[in-house]
């Protein structure tokens, strides 16, 4: 298996995995908490298409993130700069979004971007390192971690919903 076929294996993994968890959820069901200061799916969600929009474009390609260039921070009622990262207790519990829908329409934006990106990336370009904030990586170690991150949020929502719906509901 090659190394592309197999990041785009994991991507629709993902994929399935998200639209079983978010499928047949209402929007205040997607806000739901388990307690107080807990994240809630529609927070996790948009804190994991924040940030791969961010590794993909910002990172990966040095372009403007799909959240200014489409518009999605007027879409979603929030502020261009807002990250949806680095929460405190209180900004968890504030943390609304006006349309769950929207949301999940700017993750499966920020996915098919990422596909496309992936696509047209030379494979002897996964070696190469970049610079980021915390660090150097090559580009195949941040799309590993990207896909690592996303699977752990995903889990996450998993699991709040199950608490909220009970198992396999």
């Amino acid at each position: 298996m090659e190394i592309k076929d197999y990041i785009f294996a994991e991507l629709e993994r993902l994929d399935t995995v998200t639209r079983r968890v978010l499928d047949g959820l209402s929007h205040e069901e997607a806000l739901w908490q388990p307690g107080p200061g807990c994240n809630s799916i529609a927070l996790m969600l948009f804190h994991s298409a924040r940030f791969e929009d961010m590794v993909v474009h910002t990172r990966l390609q040095d372009k403007q993130m799909l959240w200014e260039t489409e518009g999605w921070y007027e879409k979603l009622k929030m502020p261009v700069e807002e990250m949806g990262l680095g929460y405190t207790a209180e900004k968890v519990d504030s943390f609304s979004v006006p349309d769950f829908t929207v949301l999940r329409a700017y993750s499966e934006a920020v996915r098919k971007q990422t596909i496309a990106c992936i696509q047209s990336l030379p494979l002897e370009k996964l070696d190469n390192t970049i610079k980021l904030p915390w660090g150097e990586s090559t580009i195949g170690s941040l799309i590993a971690s990207m896909i690592g991150h996303q699977a752990q949020h995903i889990g996450e929502m998993s699991y709040v919903r199950g608490l909220k719906r009970g198992i396999n509901k």
